[in-house]
């Protein structure tokens, strides 16, 4: 008899588990936005990208890649949008996960706003020794998804 009983609660858990997983799938980003900065007439210059202002959905994400993989890469916000941004004291801004030429987004704060335009700056540096060039950007989060 207690065995039948664990079967049952065992079978309940699944069946839950599974009901739940199909009400509530797990989120994937619906798209990867990768930016290319820099390109090739101006590799070491953040204003040559292949994206301009960039519209996005709320589960999307975007992965800046420097043109030239020497570069070093910097992409901060004004604002904390992304999960897993750290403040820049030196430039009172957030920035997104950067390592090399490559920065990602992770995914949106649900603090976020719909339909806002969110400046952000993107930097290269040549060196760990040279100075960053910055540039402004700028993301909008499209209400939906």
């Amino acid at each position: 008899m207690a065995n039948k009983s664990l079967v049952t609660v065992a079978l309940g858990l699944i069946v839950g588990a599974a009901a739940v997983l199909l009400v509530h799938p797990p989120r994937k980003p619906l798209t990867v936005w990768v930016i290319q900065v820099g390109d090739a007439n101006g590799p070491d210059d953040p204003s040559h990208i292949s994206l301009g202002d960039l519209e996005m959905q709320r589960t999307d994400q975007v992965e800046w890649r420097a043109y030239k993989a020497t570069n070093l890469l910097y992409i901060e916000f004004e604002q904390q949008i992304f999960q897993n941004m750290t403040y820049q004291p030196a430039t009172k801004r957030y920035r997104v996960r950067c390592s090399g030429g490559v920065c990602d987004s992770d995914a949106l704060l649900s603090t976020a706003k719909d339909n806002v335009w969110y400046k952000y700056s993107q930097g290269l540096a040549t060196s760990t020794n040279s100075a960053i060039v910055w540039v402004d950007g700028r993301i909008i989060i499209n209400k939906g998804n």
